[in-house]
């Protein structure tokens, strides 16, 4: 059945059953849905993709937007990715997630911070690469690792364009082949 320029409306916990190999939705506009969950499921491998098909230099955007009717606040999260999968119980875990944050919200000196942490032997998540802005114009601070007994390996070259610090019990080891 064809219901184009059709609006569906329903007033309790109803579901709209749409099935077949393929479910197109078109418009010149915007196609938009409202609700707090928007689900994906299938048993082999579901894929949200997300196109440019137009001849042009442009790509595809993901954009998470935080808008809570109110002027912006200082560690805000604007978005987060979360990564879960079971453990050897079956129980849902979080392995993983990134996210990003409000800095600084301050109009006109605005920062942000982005933050991939990974769950860490307890099973409790703890940042492994932090990047936000720095305190200086145009300077971006990157921490990697987390705590003093964390390992961060390069398995190529590391430059230093400027200086290297060490503490004053730090040490530097040289191994070889």
């Amino acid at each position: 059945t064809n219901i184009a320029n059709t609006n569906l409306t329903f007033t309790d916990n109803r579901t709209l059953d749409l099935s077949g190999n393929d479910l197109t939705f078109s418009s010149s506009g915007v196609i938009e849905f409202q609700g707090s969950e928007l689900g994906v499921t299938a048993t082999i491998a579901p894929v949200v993709k997300i196109s440019n098909t137009g001849n042009n230099t442009n790509g595809a955007i993901l954009r998470f937007i935080k808008n809570k009717g109110a002027a912006g606040a200082d560690n805000d999260v604007s978005g987060q990715i979360e990564f879960y999968a079971d453990d050897d119980a079956q129980a849902q875990t979080l392995f993983a997630r990134i996210q990003a944050q409000v800095q600084d919200a301050s109009n006109g000196a605005e920062e942000g911070k982005l933050t991939l942490s990974v769950a860490s032997h307890d099973g409790e998540l703890q940042p492994g690469l932090v990047v936000s802005s720095g305190n200086a114009e145009d300077e971006v601070d990157v921490t990697i690792g987390n705590g003093l007994n964390s390992i961060v390996s390069v398995p190529g070259e590391l430059g230093v364009s400027n200086i290297l610090k060490l503490g004053a019990s730090d040490a530097i080891q040289f191994t070889s082949n």
